[in-house]
């Protein structure tokens, strides 16, 4: 069992700083009541941390914020930045595979893998995941995680 609001702001705390190269700053709102989650904490822990480090990699002097809540017997985490944002024709894309741009590069640093293994690792937990973006305001990468049934933390 894994208490989100820890795990969250363990992560936030120990990998930010490192992975930060814009001059970002971190906000995390997280509320510290939330149910547990029967989850692989290590696997949870890499999905965390790398979209943490996409959404830095895409902002400069902005700001990413981390929230968690309650939602319908999930947990939504939710990971925004007000980055660059993703263009629209991307955005349908962005769970492929070794994701390239029409010009044939990588779209980022990378193997192009990070937000197809992350997607499959949340699915693996009966979680979803899905991004909004609009070029030019940022991006928001949602994370629905269903909590453990009767537990919850006081």
């Amino acid at each position: 069992m894994v208490i989100p609001a820890h795990m969250i702001n363990n992560i936030a705390d120990t990998y930010f700083a490192v992975i930060d190269k814009n001059n970002n700053r971190i906000q995390c709102d997280i509320s510290y009541n939330l149910p547990l989650v029967e989850c692989d904490k290590e696997r949870m822990e890499m999905v965390l941390i790398n979209l943490m480090q996409n959404a830095c990699r895409h902002t400069k002097n902005g700001i990413v914020t981390i929230t968690a809540d309650f939602v319908d017997q999930y947990i939504q985490v939710k990971v925004s930045d007000t980055g660059e944002g993703i263009s629209p024709e991307i955005l349908p894309h962005l769970f492929e595979q070794y994701l390239k741009s029409q010009s044939g590069k990588s779209m980022a640093k990378g193997t192009g893998l990070g937000l197809f293994l992350c997607r499959k690792t949340v699915e693996a937990h009966g979680g979803k995941m899905w991004i909004e973006s609009r070029l030019g305001k940022g991006t928001n990468v949602y994370i629905m995680l269903p909590v453990s049934s009767g537990l919850s933390v006081e």
